[in-house]
């Protein structure tokens, strides 16, 4: 219970800060306001964009005026939904086996893949294992888990390219648990036609990703996705590793070898904390989101395999104490850099909002308070003139270019001609209200 509420708090503190606005977040966020409304770039994943998008869009729908809400609700749609649906997983299945391997789980992929939150993978992964939760609760024969399990397939359906695995995960596991049911003469209609119309959905998001991975909308995406399972970055092999020692910690029975275990998990754990170089940045989510998918759908595959050889009664069995402590030590070691790097997020966003405010014209990064080596992994090359637009109170503050030098970027902020085309393209509010939250 304490977990998943540190957890909430998390994700909460994550939202005032406005993590989304790191990487490519702060181009979603302006488009919106451009657009007033929706930002649709990529029909394969676009569900989980709209339900991500939903909160800014309709408030920007119905007249919203000031721009400190506008950052809020941004925040809001990419935070809480997935957070939402992890928790709601982790929640079924308190106390058990698989709950605290899915808290394990959660904090080796969720820390490790949302400090880029605006990634639809994140909503994608949250709602995998939601639906995998639900089918393994007894409400898959109540029509609340059918309503939940649906709803998670159908908007999978164009979610992420990792459905392209999870998909084929996912119903193996619908499948393992319809037949145990079956033969136990506890299958019922309800979850017949919930299972049914999950495997559908499943097989249309896995075909679709497929279609996403061989034709993508940026080419450059298929040799991302190769280096990233080539290549794991640190985080995510710490991640693999401790997974690796807490299901060896599990599966052993002899209190000193559990000892030892735990103490193997610990030492890792102090290590990684102690080495900010290990932590997670922005720029890895294009790197470590393909390392998650796999990892999440291994998990799903594992489990419909323990089904499959031991019963569905393996899940609910007790951990031992010295089980727990080591499934908390390893939440810990990871939650706690996380919750760090925010504090170092809501600081960088701090140095931009005061250097916009305190200074006047085109500047060079290399000459801000944000070019300093504790912020070198927040820094996004391409986006620091839209990154000025967003913290910008009014027109006449600065505009941060790029550095060293001119990389792509949205538009040129030394062009007077492209600033007074974007600045007339924000709805007139938008620089009416001071922006407290920053």
């Amino acid at each position: 219970m304490l977990v998943l509420a540190a957890a909430a708090a998390l994700a909460a503190m994550a939202m005032v800060v406005s993590l989304p606005l790191l990487g490519d977040g702060v181009l979603f966020y302006l488009c919106m306001i451009f657009r007033t409304g929706f930002c649709d770039f990529d029909w394969a994943r676009a569900f989980v964009a709209y339900i991500s998008q939903w909160p800014l869009a309709a408030a920007l729908g119905n007249g919203l005026s000031d721009r400190s809400t506008a950052q809020l609700l941004f925040s809001a749609g990419y935070i809480l939904p997935p957070i939402a649906a992890w928790l709601a997983a982790l929640w079924l299945h308190r106390g058990t086996l698989l709950g605290w391997m899915g808290l394990a789980l959660w904090s080796a992929t969720y820390l490790a893949s949302s400090l880029f939150s605006v990634g639809e993978y994140n909503l994608t992964y949250a709602l995998a294992a939601l639906a995998a939760s639900v089918v393994l609760h007894p409400m898959r024969h109540r029509v609340s888990g059918a309503l939940v399990l649906m709803v998670a397939a159908g908007v999978s359906i164009r979610s992420y390219e990792s459905m392209a695995l999870l998909g084929p995960a996912l119903i193996f596991l619908i499948a393992v648990v319809m037949h145990r049911d079956v033969n136990a003469a506890r299958a019922s209609r309800t979850q017949w036609l919930a299972s049914a119309i999950a495997v559908g959905a499943y097989i249309a998001a896995a075909a679709i990703a497929a279609g996403s991975i061989i034709d993508p909308r940026d080419p450059s995406n298929r040799g991302t996705a190769a280096q990233s399972l080539m290549i794991p970055l640190p985080q995510v092999a710490t991640s693999m590793v401790l997974l690796g020692l807490l299901v060896w910690c599990l599966r052993t029975q002899r209190v000193v070898r559990q000892r030892i275990l735990v103490g193997m998990i610990t030492t890792i754990g102090a290590t990684f904390l102690v080495l900010p170089v290990l932590w997670s940045r922005p720029m890895d989510q294009y790197y470590n989101r393909i390392i998650v998918g796999v990892m999440i759908t291994g998990a799903i595959g594992i489990t419909g395999l323990i089904i499959w050889r031991y019963g569905m009664q393996v899940l609910t069995a007790r951990l031992h104490t010295w089980q727990v402590r080591a499934v908390l030590v390893m939440v810990a070691s990871l939650m706690i850099p996380y919750a760090m790097q925010l504090t170092t997020v809501q600081a960088y966003f701090d140095a931009y909002h005061e250097t916009l405010t305190t200074r006047t014209g085109v500047i060079a990064m290399a000459t801000t308070p944000m070019n300093a080596e504790r912020f070198d992994r927040y820094r996004w090359r391409w986006n620091n003139p839209t990154m000025s637009f967003v913290l910008r109170t009014d027109t006449t503050q600065a505009l941060v270019m790029n550095r060293p030098n001119d990389d792509w970027q949205p538009f040129d902020p030394r062009d007077a001609a492209q600033v007074a085309k974007r600045v007339r393209m924000l709805p007139a509010w938008y620089y009416r209200k001071v922006d407290v939250t920053h």
